[in-house]
């Protein structure tokens, strides 16, 4: 029997085509303390019982992952960029926060010599919390390489519109301590890989 924690792991699934067992404990059992095997009973009953979703590994974190049993494995977007991603969006839905907003890849100032834009995103986020609105772009950091966030300085008037005249903060999900080539015009708040630092997103 499906429950209402089964639906809100399904729809989460069916939007960004996985989850994964922190995820599905976030969104379904973040105020006690045996939400993570909670979350793996529920996952595993999806899979085993209602035949609803598969198991897959991602062998770079060493985790298992959940996605739709007729998914196409080979097209399922699994990689460490994504899985932090989704952490952090599902970490906003358990502190209580409403999204309006939240698309990865974004491009910005795409045109017939830049097609794929000219810098992207990993993703942008707009959400109440409180009776705040917040903006976020979020990069995450997984290479050995230093991350040039100043490539958005040259887009700030795109950037601008898209968030209704809101210079957003960026959100750097990175715990290896790189070097980063900040920005002159955004605000970069750090956050390491397992978000042990959230709250100052709010600040």
């Amino acid at each position: 029997m499906i429950i209402s924690k089964d639906k809100l792991i399904l729809k989460q699934v069916e939007e960004f085509k996985m989850i994964s067992v922190e995820q599905a404990r976030l969104l379904a059992y973040p105020l006690i303390t045996t939400g993570y095997q909670a979350a793996c009973k529920r996952l595993h009953k999806l899979v085993y019982t209602e035949k609803r979703l598969k198991i897959i590994r991602n062998e770079k974190l060493s985790m298992n992952l959940f996605c739709d049993i007729d998914q196409n494995i080979s097209k399922l977007p699994n990689s460490p960029h994504r899985i932090y991603l989704l952490n952090f969006y599902c970490r906003l839905i358990s502190e209580g926060a409403k999204f309006i907003t939240f698309q990865t890849e974004k491009k910005w100032m795409e045109s017939s010599l830049y097609p794929q834009g000219k810098c992207r995103s990993d993703a942008i986020a707009v959400y109440s919390y409180g009776s705040e609105i917040y903006c976020n772009m979020v990069e995450v950091n997984k290479s050995n390489n230093s991350l040039d966030l100043g490539r958005f300085d040259e887009a700030v008037g795109e950037i601008k519109e898209r968030f209704n005249n809101i210079i957003p903060k960026i959100i750097l999900i990175d715990s290896r301590g790189h070097k980063s080539y900040n920005s002159k015009i955004f605000k970069i708040i750090r956050v390491d890989y397992n978000l042990t630092n959230f709250s100052q997103i709010f600040l």
